[in-house]
């Protein structure tokens, strides 16, 4: 039961990653903590629900035009909502990502209602492959070498790549990156981007394995933002670590004590890695990685 608890918990870990690895991007280049994530999460599942249940795409089809269509939104996002926001006080930043939050998820209340739905992906929707004596599921199984894949995607991204260098330098010294002929916009813009992506893949991913409803990713990005404060902020591999961490804690805790207080351990060893090391596990203020 303990090692079905840590799949488990590792599944959930993973939808974390993805989200915490968007935020974290965006918080270092935008400097917002960027709420409207967990909208566009939700939306990114709702698109691949209507396209594979109502339209009767293939998934990867639906997954792709999802990817398309939040990357969309979440670049008139950054470009209306939040570029002429850049150089005023960061509290009306945090109001109008709070206010996008509401927008977002009321818009997909009112298109979708609020009847939980789910992704059923073709070929594999109902298999199970044997693991230690017992099923798992393709579905979560997908999860699992998705997130992965996504992770050391990102990591070559910010580490080996020119834009990477682009991203790190900006979140390290802003003024000195513009002084040296970065374009702060067209960075602003590919994060943003790349932030989407992934969140886009994850709510499409985790609506195969739970439920879908319009406000699904409003925990989900506080979770994501604790994994970001308990790795370290300004750390790739410490946001990821993180988040396996919340994932499979509040795992463990709804098996063996109760569902009701799976927040309630997550939070707690934030809390005690924090009063034990501040920074977090990979504390890593002045750059990204």
């Amino acid at each position: 039961m303990f090692l079905w608890a840590c799949i488990d918990g590792i599944v959930l870990g993973c939808i974390y990653a993805l989200i915490a690895l968007g935020l974290v991007l965006i918080y270092g280049v935008l400097e917002i903590p960027d709420f409207s994530q967990a909208g566009l999460y939700a939306l990114g599942a709702y698109f691949t629900f209507t396209a594979t249940r109502l339209l009767a795409f293939p998934y990867v089809l639906a997954l792709v035009l999802s990817i398309a269509a939040v990357i969309l939104l979440g670049l008139v996002i950054e470009r209306v909502a939040y570029r002429p926001l850049q150089k005023k006080p960061a509290e009306g930043l945090l109001i109008v990502a709070l206010g996008l939050l509401f927008i977002l998820d009321n818009s997909a209340l009112f298109i979708w209602g609020h009847e939980h739905k789910s992704i059923s992906i073709a070929g594999i929707a109902g298999q199970t492959i044997g693991f230690w004596g017992r099923s798992f599921s393709l579905e979560r199984a997908l999860v699992i070498a998705v997130s992965a894949l996504l992770i050391v995607g990102v990591h070559f991204l910010l580490m080996h790549t020119k834009k990477g260098d682009a991203i790190r330098a900006i979140f390290q010294d802003r003024d000195a990156a513009i002084l040296m002929g970065i374009k702060i916009g067209h960075i602003r813009a590919i994060t943003f981007a790349v932030s989407c992506v992934l969140t886009a893949i994850a709510g499409s991913l985790i609506g195969s394995v739970f439920s879908v409803f319009p406000n699904m990713g409003d925990y989900i990005v506080v979770k994501g933002f604790g994994a970001i404060i308990l790795g370290g902020m300004g750390s790739v591999l410490g946001a990821a670590v993180g988040a396996l961490i919340i994932g499979i804690s509040e795992s463990l805790g709804s098996t063996f004590i109760s569902t009701a207080y799976k927040d309630l351990f997550a939070f707690a060893i934030i809390i005690l890695v924090l009063l034990l090391k501040p920074s977090g596990l990979f504390g890593a203020k002045e750059r990204i990685g």
